[in-house]
């Protein structure tokens, strides 16, 4: 018994762990292949590895410091997000919210004047209590798009012209699509040959 004890010791002296890449890292880590890389850019001699460039492989032990390295990142955020100002950052909202990045970007362009807000552009920071203006946004919002032709019959077309605008646009189709066989008939008339009858006098 203790032989093989002994033996298995030695075995797992002599194997060396297996190394992994970066995207087994990052899977057993919990983070996005481009978070992976970033972190992989910006935390190279944090992280246990060997190799470099495409042959740089990883120790296990690498993806308990990936996902340290995540956690620091959300704290700064959070704090970078929610300072002592009361003002919170877009991201802050998001995790406030549960609204999705690119649609609380949208309800800015579209409503940045009705949303408190201090500074501009990346610098932007947003007030407590438009939290409850975005999510009064949200509730105003629709529930996905109608398709084209829904729109069109629905009184505001694809590209926001109103119901008139769009049978309008559908008269001048119809008219188009009568020149067009007209034309058609035309072209087919002109192709046929031409026959001359000469009458004697």
């Amino acid at each position: 018994m203790a032989k093989a004890a002994r033996r298995s010791a030695r075995r797992q002296r002599k194997t060396p762990a297996k190394l992994l890449t970066l995207t087994q890292v990052a899977r057993a880590a919990g983070v996005s292949i481009p978070t992976a890389q970033t972190y992989k850019r910006k935390y190279q001699d944090r992280l246990p590895s060997t190799g470099k460039g495409r042959l740089q492989r990883y120790k296990p032990n690498a993806v308990a410091v990936f996902r340290q390295i995540r956690e620091e990142n959300r704290r700064n955020r959070g704090a970078a997000g929610n300072g002592a100002d009361g003002l919170l950052s877009l991201a802050e909202i998001n995790r406030r919210t549960k609204i999705s990045y690119p649609t609380l970007l949208r309800y800015v362009r579209l409503h940045g004047g009705d949303i408190p807000s201090v500074g501009s552009g990346r610098a932007r920071r947003f007030r407590t209590d438009a939290v409850a203006v975005f999510e009064r946004l949200r509730k105003q919002s629709r529930k996905g798009r109608r398709p084209k032709s829904e729109l069109l019959r629905g009184g505001r077309s694809a590209f926001g012209a109103d119901r008139a605008l769009a049978d309008r646009i559908r008269r001048i189709e119809s008219v188009q699509a009568d020149l067009v066989q007209k034309l058609g008939e035309v072209v087919r008339l002109l192709r046929q040959p031409l026959q001359v009858t000469i009458r004697p006098e």
